[in-house]
């Protein structure tokens, strides 16, 4: 499987390089175009971002920063947790403690 992401916040379009053709090119070679617009969703679509992961098979996104994020817990959360945990028990400093930002 073979997939690019991007990802901003200005128009899709910018820039010299015609993005619509650069979308053909990569799903012409298996690569699949996912887009990732930081904003609204609506001026992501305005904005050619939802365009050009539709012309390489890809996913069009947005995360928008002014809206709240919904948490729904998981089963395998308490799991997944403790196991970051065990991880995180597993790292080293590398500087010296005196120096170390506080």
């Amino acid at each position: 499987m073979k997939l690019i992401f991007i990802a901003g916040n200005e128009e899709f379009t910018q820039g010299t390089v015609d993005y619509q053709q650069s979308c053909r090119n990569a799903i012409a070679k298996g690569i699949v175009v996912n887009t990732i617009f930081c904003g609204d969703y609506q001026e992501g679509i305005n904005t050619k971002w939802k365009d050009g992961a539709d012309l390489a098979d890809g996913k069009y996104l947005n995360i928008d920063q002014d809206q709240k994020v919904v948490h729904i817990d998981a089963p395998q959360d308490t799991e997944l947790n403790r196991l970051n945990q065990q991880l995180n028990d597993t790292y080293m400093g590398c500087m010296p403690r005196a120096s170390r930002a506080k």
